[in-house]
């Protein structure tokens, strides 16, 4: 039995090893102009930056995830006990 399952493992292992090189490709696109962007943008970026698009049902949809992604939530809510509270 422990010959079988050290020749299973082994030859998993190989055929990992073994998988091809992988070459970088190259792409020779230009980029249009108006796709560059300002090195500093005008202005800060606002916590609700979807709004800007003016888009009611990208508005929805967004404010849906984050009302629904527990897993968000449960992040922002150990950022904020991770805070030192404030000294006012």
């Amino acid at each position: 039995m422990r010959t079988k399952l050290f020749v299973l493992i082994f030859t998993f292992s190989l055929g990992c090893a073994s998988a091809p090189k992988v070459r970088d490709v190259e792409l020779d696109f230009p980029t249009p102009e108006e796709w560059t962007a300002a090195e500093n943008p005008p202005g800060e970026i606002r916590d609700v930056w979807w709004e800007d698009f003016g888009e009611p049902d990208l508005t929805r949809v967004v404010e849906m995830a984050l009302i629904q992604n527990y897993d968000l939530l449960a992040a922002a809510t150990r950022v904020d006990c991770s805070q030192p509270p404030s000294r006012w």
